[in-house]
């Protein structure tokens, strides 16, 4: 039997290879952020700049990230919209699945997400929408948990709160300007200080993702009839 000294080496290491994937799920505006003076950076990697601020309501930080990419509103729309493909790119995603297509641009969808030893792995279900200003065409993805929609699953924390938002700006140059918030409560047991020392890891795994999928067949060439590019 593994010592209790070994144990806890082993989850320190692969803490920030597994944890917590929920933070950066697709996505959510809401007016109660606080104003932007209030965030503080965190960390930049391949062009993705992470930022937190602490919760009024919550010892979880809310997290923000920004980013640029060149590619196509409805290429990136379409790999977000794809939500069993979630497993490919998005962290630690265990299983994803769309439990009512409401309509093209609007899902309720289930997601389970890897946590490392000892924790349990968290679920939640998701209300997510797009939404398009036809005379900026900058579009706005919003999720929020919805309660009594699934069973919880046994052996699984249920996700009580997520929102987050996703804001996707076209720039003069062609490219795409990346705006992401995400406010969370993960529930369970997991210490709030060790959850906010690596909440900047899965933005930039999902952002970086999220790029690489865009590039490919079939986003790449993607139109969607509710996008307009």
């Amino acid at each position: 039997m593994p010592n209790k000294t070994h144990n806890l080496t082993f989850f320190m290491k692969n803490l920030t290879a597994n944890y917590f994937p929920l933070l950066f799920l697709l996505l959510i505006a809401s007016s109660s952020f606080a104003q932007e003076d209030e965030w503080k950076f965190k960390r930049e990697k391949d062009d993705i700049k992470v930022y937190v601020k602490a919760n009024s309501n919550s010892n979880i930080n809310d997290v923000k990230a920004t980013t640029t990419y060149k590619s196509s509103l409805a290429s990136l729309i379409a790999v977000s919209m794809d939500v069993g493909t979630y497993n490919d790119w998005v962290y630690s995603s265990k299983e994803a699945k769309v439990l009512e297509s409401i309509s093209e641009s609007e899902v309720i969808y289930y997601t389970e997400s890897e946590a490392p030893w000892p924790f349990q792995n968290r679920d939640v279900v998701l209300h997510s929408k797009v939404t398009q200003d036809p005379e900026t065409k900058v579009v706005t993805i919003q999720s929020e948990t919805i309660d009594g929609y699934f069973p919880e699953q046994e052996n699984i924390v249920r996700v009580p709160r997520l929102v987050a938002t996703w804001i996707l700006t076209p720039l003069p140059n062609g490219d795409i300007d990346a705006l992401y918030y995400v406010s969370t409560d993960p529930g369970g047991n997991v210490p709030a200080w060790l959850i906010n020392l690596f909440i900047d890891k899965g933005p930039i795994e999902s952002f970086n993702g999220l790029r690489k999928r865009a590039m490919q067949e079939p986003y790449k060439s993607a139109q969607l009839a509710y996008i307009i590019d």
